[in-house]
């Protein structure tokens, strides 16, 4: 089974995203600012990452950025979200 991450400071908006994926039957891990989610995507072992933009201590593009600087997640794929 598919692990994603999913990081999101918006709890309604982590409980949605999380119940689509689940039901669509991928494991979902979650993280509530970019730092959490930097160090859920090493230590869980991710397939695929979902950044909101807007989020405490690290925001989506800083994220990604520095997943995309590490060799052992430069190659993971992620999804940068945001909403009005």
């Amino acid at each position: 089974m598919a692990k994603v991450l999913i990081a999101d400071d918006s709890p309604l908006v982590l409980r949605m995203i999380e119940k689509m994926l689940s039901g669509a039957g991928f494991s979902v891990v979650t993280a509530r600012d970019g730092l959490e989610a930097i160090e859920k995507t090493v230590s869980e072992d991710v397939q695929l990452v979902i950044l909101d933009v807007t989020m405490p201590r690290l925001n989506g593009y800083q994220a990604c950025r520095l997943l995309k600087s590490e060799a052992s997640t430069r190659d993971l794929p992620v999804v940068i979200l945001t909403s009005p």
